[in-house]
């Protein structure tokens, strides 16, 4: 007996091939009425669709696309292996692509998401809403996003990390340590919303955390280096914020594209000329804070920890005695430094777990929000006293 075709229903319900996919694919711009024709011929002939063995009335394939920026960084690594362990559990399978930080790689992969019957996607996005990643986003695809928001996009849930419960915590720690005189380097805000979002949380909190006197907030990854010195009674202090405006340079932003907000930043990445220039600007950040008495840094990126580190060695300042630092994301680099470094972990096992429970119920027509899962502060000895500078 011949397999049923795709041909055959179209005949028998009297339409089009292209009428009798959109059926097949869930499509919800059919007719109920030739929706009701195709339905009837495809119960009557007996039809069962390739990778639909499950059963025709739940026009399911069990796939999802998920796309991550970097499989060799540890931290999305470890996502996915944590995201498609938690879905094999619910008997669902997720095609992996990576998009190497590229928005013309990502446009690519949601073309092709967009071409293939699959339930729903996971995406860690990159920059802004680009061609095709919008059409996959205005599509009847349940789409969750992972660990970046995208602006203008409240509509599409969002499964993240909350910097704040961290940051509440390392302030505090600089605080009880006996810190008058703190400061924050951002990293690359521009384009990045996670960057940016830990920047004004930091913000926000050192001005309500009494007891500073002075608050400074600098990146190295700006083309302004000129103080922006604001005044106010919002803040416990003074505040020096050299926050990014624009780039610096074309090298930059080459770098900056492979360097994710993730770390999967490592020396070998960049060429000598590069990271000595990197390290030039780390210094004068570094010095600029301790000119002006800060005693005590948060890093929101920790590629610039990393950086710095090997700055302050070479200048011998001793770490959690002459100068206190704590960085968010917890590398295992982290742990071989002597003293061990300070870091705000941010939850990945569980995000992983609830951004893949979060499509199952999208794929399975819940209605479903989006969640943030706290960061936790881990002191360690790079965060000592107070030094005596009188």
């Amino acid at each position: 007996m011949e397999r049923t075709t795709i041909r055959d229903i179209a005949r028998e319900a009297h339409t089009s091939v292209s009428t009798v996919s959109r059926v097949l694919n869930g499509s919800n711009h059919i007719a109920p009425e030739t929706r009701e024709l195709v339905t009837g011929a495809i119960q009557r002939l007996n039809y069962i669709p390739d990778s639909r063995a499950r059963g025709m009335r739940l026009q399911q394939t069990n796939m999802l696309g998920f796309l991550i920026p970097d499989i060799t960084n540890r931290y999305f690594a470890l996502l996915a292996q944590v995201v498609k362990g938690t879905l094999v559990q619910s008997g669902y399978l997720a095609f992996l692509g990576v998009t190497s930080e590229s928005e013309k790689v990502q446009d690519l992969y949601a073309s092709a998401m967009l071409a293939q019957h699959i339930d729903g996607a996971l995406i860690v996005p990159q920059g802004k809403q680009s061609s095709s990643l919008q059409q996959l986003l205005d599509s009847e695809i349940p789409i969750v996003l992972i660990d970046r928001p995208l602006e203008g996009r409240d509509d599409i849930p969002l499964v993240d990390s909350d910097p704040l419960p961290g940051m509440i915590a390392t302030i505090t720690d600089f605080k009880e340590h006996g810190h008058k005189n703190i400061g924050y380097i951002a990293g690359p805000v521009t384009g990045a919303p996670a960057l940016a979002l830990r920047s004004v949380v930091f913000r926000k909190l050192a001005a309500e955390i009494a007891g500073f006197d002075k608050v400074l907030v600098d990146t190295t990854h700006g083309g302004q280096r000129d103080f922006d010195l604001r005044l106010g009674n919002e803040y416990d202090g003074i505040i020096f914020d050299k926050s990014a405006v624009g780039h610096y340079g074309m090298r930059s932003t080459v770098i900056r594209n492979r360097i994710s907000s993730k770390n999967s930043l490592t020396i070998q990445t960049m060429d000598n000329s590069y990271f000595a220039e990197y390290m030039d600007r780390i210094g004068q950040v570094l010095t600029d804070m301790m000119n002006e008495g800060v005693t005590a840094i948060l890093f929101g990126y920790s590629p610039d920890a990393i950086v710095a580190l090997t700055w302050l060695s070479q200048q011998n300042i001793k770490v959690g005695v002459d100068l206190s630092i704590a960085s968010f994301d917890d590398l295992e680099i982290f742990s071989l430094y002597t003293p061990q470094v300070a870091a705000i972990a941010q939850p990945v096992i569980q995000m992983g777990m609830q951004a893949a429970a979060t499509i199952i119920d999208r794929v399975n027509g819940g209605v479903v929000s989006s969640s943030r899962i706290p960061t936790m502060y881990l002191h360690r000895d790079s965060v000592g006293d107070a030094p005596n500078r009188s």
